[in-house]
């Protein structure tokens, strides 16, 4: 019998069929809705243990998705910023930074962006 390859990386969007999530074959996405409803049922208890990096995108993030899936993961969870930081995100991130929930953030602005190919550098972060 083969055994099943799973992801070890987990991206957490506002809804998990925008952009090119869809087409990503070695990466799970997942909506932040779900997400919520995902952790109440043992399976999705033990997948959560399987993933070595959480990714949180900052549209649609809500500040209680970090909490909610810490107990269930030792996975690196990093915070992306795809929208402009704003201070309300900068005095988040640093709550959590300080409690420990989110390891790292990662941010670009819009012409950053525009010039660069906003694909390339959520790539380029998704596979560091």
């Amino acid at each position: 019998m083969k055994e099943i390859s799973y992801s070890k990386i987990l991206l957490v969007a506002k809804n998990a069929h925008l952009y090119f999530f869809d087409s990503l074959n070695n990466i799970d996405v997942i909506s932040g809705r779900r997400l919520v409803h995902f952790i109440k049922s043992d399976l999705g208890k033990h997948r959560l243990a399987r993933y070595q990096l959480i990714i949180f995108l900052d549209s649609g993030f809500k500040a209680n998705y970090p909490n909610i899936v810490k107990d269930f993961t030792e996975a690196k969870m990093i915070l992306f910023f795809w929208n402009h930081l704003t201070q309300k995100y900068i005095d988040l991130l640093h709550t959590y930074r300080e409690i420990g929930v989110i390891d790292s953030y990662y941010s670009f602005d819009p012409i950053e962006a525009k010039n660069m190919g906003s694909i390339i550098i959520l790539l380029f972060i998704l596979l560091v």
